[in-house]
């Protein structure tokens, strides 16, 4: 798609990120985020091979962090409360780079894209900057020693059960486990959140050792079909843990890096996370999206390295805890209602590109 196309039926473009918050550094890049209605009928009649959902690279300046969704594509992530999306609705008019009639339709119904469902996507992408933050620390304070071999873990050169076995007998536990949610004596909260849960990923990486005696009443698996899955399983960890690490030190940028040396974990990480929290739990208890960050001074300090890794890490613990006790009690629909948010995409598209 040519990027003056796009441009030219861009209705919304905004500064995102960093200064978006208010938490730029002299060093930042500007991000730039926006959304389009393309002006060609083919892209929204028919099954047509024509496709568009964003562009993010091809622009005249090869620097430009821009990124351009289609309305549909935008509407779609916003509506599943992706917090960068959400962002969009809801950044300060100061950071507006383009804003049409279109777009002032979008935002008198802003409100409607916000749910409970933050609960999940706020604290998901936090609790993921905490799993970045608490895997680096492990490769700086414990780095793996050497490269692991299957005979480190009593396995011969040929596996023992192939990649086809392996996952069926993955798929088939996760499809037992999802399952049995519905019979289980929970509140209705409670099962929505573990509906939220990839079952398969679960089973891929979470197991505990301790839990496959179980597995196996419920499986009828043989005794060494067990020992020989659980040894693959933690082989293949050990390799992926390997390959991480080596891909971390190969790619790590610089600047990250004295970071991490310098206060012994990725403080930038903790700026993101504690960031992410506090919207949720402002979205929750409140209804609102504060893009500019009233705490954006003590988000920088954060970033500067004011906290402790042991205050982070408890930090996030409590605030999930928050999330989950706001969740229960906020006003916000538990789904944003997509018939309305469908019947808004549509109209604007047809007075965009029809009329």
């Amino acid at each position: 798609m040519d990027s003056k196309e796009v441009e030219n039926c861009t209705i919304f473009l905004t500064v995102a990120g960093s200064k978006a918050y208010g938490t730029d550094s002299p060093e930042s890049d500007t991000d730039i985020r926006g959304v389009c209605i393309l002006k060609d009928k083919s892209y929204y009649i028919g099954m047509g091979l024509h496709k568009f959902e964003q562009k993010d690279k091809g622009w005249e300046d090869p620097e430009d962090d821009k990124v351009i969704y289609d309305i549909r594509k935008a509407f779609s992530l916003m509506a599943d409360g992706n917090p960068n999306m959400i962002d969009l609705l809801f950044t300060d008019e100061r950071h507006w780079l383009k804003e049409t009639w279109e777009w002032e339709n979008v935002l008198e119904h802003r409100e409607a894209f916000l749910s409970k469902k933050m609960r999940f996507t706020y604290g998901g992408y936090a609790y993921a900057q905490l799993k970045r933050i608490q895997r680096h620390r492990g490769y700086l304070m414990n780095p793996p020693k050497k490269k692991p071999e299957r005979s480190d873990f009593g396995l011969p050169e040929r596996k023992l059960i192939s990649s086809d076995q392996a996952g069926a007998f993955q798929w088939l536990i996760a499809k037992m486990m999802e399952d049995s949610v519905q019979y289980m004596n929970l509140s209705d909260e409670a099962k929505e959140s573990l509906q939220q849960i990839n079952y398969i990923g679960l089973v891929q990486s979470n197991v505990p050792d301790e839990c496959w005696g179980e597995i196996q009443k419920l499986t009828g698996a043989t005794d060494q079909w067990i020992e020989a899955i659980m040894r693959e399983k933690r082989y293949n960890h050990a390799l992926q843990d390997w390959n991480a690490y080596q891909n971390w030190k190969r790619t790590r940028n610089p600047k990250r890096q004295k970071i991490e040396n310098k206060f012994g974990y990725d403080t930038k990480h903790a700026m993101h996370l504690v960031r992410l929290m506090r919207m949720g739990m402002e979205i929750l208890e409140k209804g609102v999206v504060q893009v500019y960050r009233h705490d954006r001074e003590e988000l920088k300090e954060i970033r500067n390295g004011a906290w402790s890794y042991e205050k982070v890490v408890e930090y996030a613990k409590q605030c999930d805890e928050n999330l989950e006790k706001l969740y229960k009690i906020s006003k916000l629909p538990k789904q944003p209602n997509r018939n309305f948010l469908d019947g808004l995409c549509q109209a604007l598209i047809k007075g965009y590109v029809f009329k």
